[in-house]
């Protein structure tokens, strides 16, 4: 294992897509430009198998390396090297669930490398400015990662938060792409009050109620546990299924509804 090199190749990998993401986000893009990725890439224990950006600095954990090397004593591991966890026509929206992702990493016989490799797109958006942290925004960014990742031929796993990206995807049916490109980048929830004032009061409502009802959901049944060791991946995946957003569509039903019947009043 060549932690150095490793870092290397996720720099490098780091800096291109960068610039796919400063293209595709001209006047969105928030980071600062004396960077440095050799000092913003860091390998090391962090208590859990998940890769993430926090202060504009990249964390890759060494226990991948530990969960990877007790995947590959199990017979099968990497049996099918060009697996995939989706296809061109559900790439952005599928029912791939966290075990979806752990038997594509068994099947496919993913390294250290190439596991961090496939969340690359995903974080590094939230490095060039795209909001997470709630379960709102993290739909909403990785949303953003597959569809960056099917029209520029990216890597990513299109397994991430499954369900948060379905509702993002509803949201964008219902507000517009450019409308939701300036949530994922907004810094903060007061400017995307005034986003969302520029569609109506009742977008407005609308969204931080949602928020609200996705956010209890989401930390209730998930955010609040931790998952280390090496059972970490099937608790963090028994405690994912448990979520249930059926208050959020009936809320978005509701919104549906009101906006249809104040769309036809008008015309």
């Amino acid at each position: 294992m060549d932690i150095n090199n490793i870092k290397k190749n996720l720099i490098s990998e780091i800096a291109k897509l960068i610039e796919i993401i400063k293209n595709e986000y001209p006047n969105l893009v928030d980071i600062p430009d004396d960077y440095s990725l050799e000092e913003c890439v860091h390998i090391e224990e962090t208590g859990t198998i998940s890769i993430f950006v926090i202060d504009k600095k990249f964390y890759f954990p060494l226990g991948a390396f530990r969960i990877l090397e007790m995947l590959k004593k199990i017979p099968g591991f990497g049996m099918n090297k060009n697996h995939k966890s989706y296809t061109d026509d559900n790439m952005i929206i599928n029912d791939n669930t966290y075990m979806t992702y752990l038997k594509h990493a068994f099947l496919k016989g993913l390294t250290p490398e190439e596991y961090f490799k496939e969340s690359l797109l995903h974080e590094t958006l939230h490095f060039c400015g795209s909001g997470g942290g709630s379960a709102v925004r993290e739909g909403i960014n990785e949303l953003k990662t597959r569809q960056l990742a099917k029209k520029y031929g990216l890597l990513t796993s299109s397994c991430g938060y499954p369900k948060e990206t379905k509702i993002a995807f509803e949201l964008e049916k219902l507000f517009g792409e450019d409308i939701i490109n300036r949530i994922a980048f907004s810094k903060s929830f007061i400017e995307i009050k005034e986003i969302l004032d520029t569609v109506s009061p009742e977008a407005t409502l609308f969204f931080f109620k949602l928020h609200e009802l996705m956010e209890e959901e989401f930390y209730n049944k998930y955010m609040k546990y931790k998952f280390p060791g090496l059972t970490g991946p099937l608790k963090k995946t028994q405690r994912y299924n448990s979520i249930d957003y059926a208050k959020v569509y009936a809320l978005i039903d509701e919104y549906k509804k009101s906006y249809i019947t104040t769309v036809a009043k008008t015309i």
